[in-house]
């Protein structure tokens, strides 16, 4: 991780000089990681401590870093829910940057991100970007780089020397949405032309809402738990809330994940792969509602 993150500050530089000499030979958006870097941000929020542990992050460091906001490490935050406006936001900038090859959350026309998600239709109380890149020669996987960029992130976060504000462990965000591109792009002699550049739009809209959200996986190494690869699209879902007529349905998207609106009561959820195995959970959900995690996975 210090040598990617060494290639990457290194990067910097040439990509706001050569803004105008230098185009990309192709860009790619790669949706999958996009995914995964959702997936792997929930997981942070949902237990920080565990994903301090897997990042080889000191706890000690990172509660005299986080100071008030310590508790978290212990409590955790509810997951961001995926929003569709914040993505077309995200997407917009970070082709920008990769076609016009700079690095800012500053648009090249001044637009700062809270300007940008509204102008892409998201009514936010309040908005932030978050930036990643990662340069290399050789081929990376999107989701070998994914959790690179993702790593960094999180270090950054309880780095005893920070003073911008937070984005994985910040409890203020609800909703979010990850546009992840690779791109080929000749920098210059001596310099990696393969890159991949991330944009994170973090919000809370200004009329709170809450959503219930997750995986449905197929348990290859059977722990039990969601891991990456596992994840199975297509599968359907259906809603039952004791007290509300009706059912609701949802489609299990790319890499396995799902998001429906979420309201309190006692839910059932039967969840059918298509090819005759079903199971069906029972859950509660109590007042104060707020983003749920819930993966489910596939009998």
């Amino acid at each position: 991780m210090k040598e990617c993150r060494r290639i990457y500050a290194l990067l910097l530089v040439p990509l706001l000089l050569c803004a105008v000499l230098c185009v990309p030979v192709r860009a790619q958006e790669r949706p999958e990681a996009a995914v995964l870097l959702w997936r792997l941000v929930n997981a942070a929020r949902a237990n920080p401590a565990a994903a301090l542990a897997a990042a080889g992050i000191e706890e000690a460091v990172a509660r005299a870093a986080l100071g008030a906001d310590a508790g978290l490490l212990d409590t955790g935050l509810p997951p961001l829910a995926w929003n569709g406006n914040l993505g077309l936001a995200a997407g917009g900038h970070n082709r920008e940057m990769v076609e016009r090859i700079y690095y800012s959350t500053a648009g090249l026309d001044g637009s700062t991100p809270y300007e940008r998600v509204a102008a892409a239709g998201y009514q936010a109380a309040a908005a932030d970007e978050l930036l990643g890149a990662i340069a290399f020669d050789a081929y990376m996987e999107p989701g070998d780089a994914a959790a690179l960029i993702f790593s960094g992130w999180l270090r950054d976060e309880v780095d005893p020397a920070r003073t911008a504000p937070r984005h994985i462990l910040n409890p203020e965000w609800s909703e979010v949405a990850y546009d992840f591109r690779d791109a080929v792009i000749d920098l210059g002699p001596g310099l990696p032309t393969n890159l991949y550049v991330v944009v994170a739009d973090f919000a809370h809209p200004e009329t709170p809402r809450a959503f219930i959200m997750g995986t449905v996986y197929a348990d290859a190494d059977g722990d039990g738990v969601w891991g990456p690869g596992e994840g199975f699209a297509g599968a359907a879902l259906n809603f039952r809330i004791d007290g509300f007529a009706g059912e609701g349905h949802a489609v299990s998207g790319l890499s396995g994940v799902w998001q429906y609106p979420l309201v309190a009561g006692t839910w059932t959820i039967r969840l059918t792969d298509g090819q005759g195995s079903a199971a069906v959970y029972r859950l509660t959900q109590n007042q104060p509602v707020q983003n749920r995690l819930q993966d489910l996975r596939l009998k």
